[in-house]
């Protein structure tokens, strides 16, 4: 069984502003509505992360940046990196 967030929480979760979850992140998880409230599953969150995360190892692994060795969970903070960048 997963775990549902509201958006304010999953926003919390990963350590991003409103228009950044808005615009960058919520288009491509997909939501559980329950009456008129939106819910997002943690795993799914994690799972953008992870998608994420590897998309940047492989983008940067020609050039000076190493692949991280972090674990998923303790790098939520590399969310919030990649964003700006983009």
């Amino acid at each position: 069984m997963s775990v549902l967030m509201s958006p304010a929480d999953s926003q919390r979760y990963l350590g991003v502003k409103r228009y950044q979850f808005d615009n960058l992140i919520r288009p491509n998880i997909p939501e559980v509505r329950i009456g008129r409230r939106v819910f997002f599953s943690r795993e799914d969150l994690d799972s953008f992360v992870k998608k994420r995360k590897d998309v940047k190892k492989m983008s940067k692994k020609r050039g000076k940046y190493a692949p991280s060795s972090q674990p998923i969970s303790a790098s939520f903070k590399v969310l919030r990196g990649m964003l700006n960048m983009t």
